[in-house]
């Protein structure tokens, strides 16, 4: 289910958006990086919205958000309060959670 012009996918669909939301309503930890569309044109920015939505009205989950494109999008519409932990670093941030080593820290830690 997505949104595509020109055989370019956009964003995901409203079909996959209800989808993430149902999950979204049940889960008590959200680990999120980066948007689902390109969300800097309109109406691409839709799911990566109503998603963020999801997220914000779910007030008993963890919820973590990465990504310098996402962290942008969710300030400039006011919900960046509304998550647990926001770090502009996506992939940093997985990587992190997923216990590998990351040169800055790894540099820190020798340097003590």
């Amino acid at each position: 289910d997505y949104k595509f012009v020109d055989r370019t996918i956009l964003d995901v669909g409203e079909r996959t958006v209800r989808s993430f939301a149902s999950k979204i309503r049940s889960a008590r930890t959200i680990i999120w990086s980066g948007p689902l569309g390109l969300v800097e044109r309109e109406p691409y920015d839709h799911a990566t919205l109503e998603v963020a939505k999801a997220v914000a009205a779910n007030r008993r989950a963890f919820s973590v958000v990465g990504g310098g494109e996402t962290v942008t999008f969710l300030r400039k519409r006011g919900l960046g309060k509304k998550f647990s932990f926001i770090s502009t670093g996506g992939g940093a941030m997985l990587d992190f959670l997923a216990g590998r080593k990351l040169p800055g820290i790894e540099a820190l830690r020798a340097s003590r």
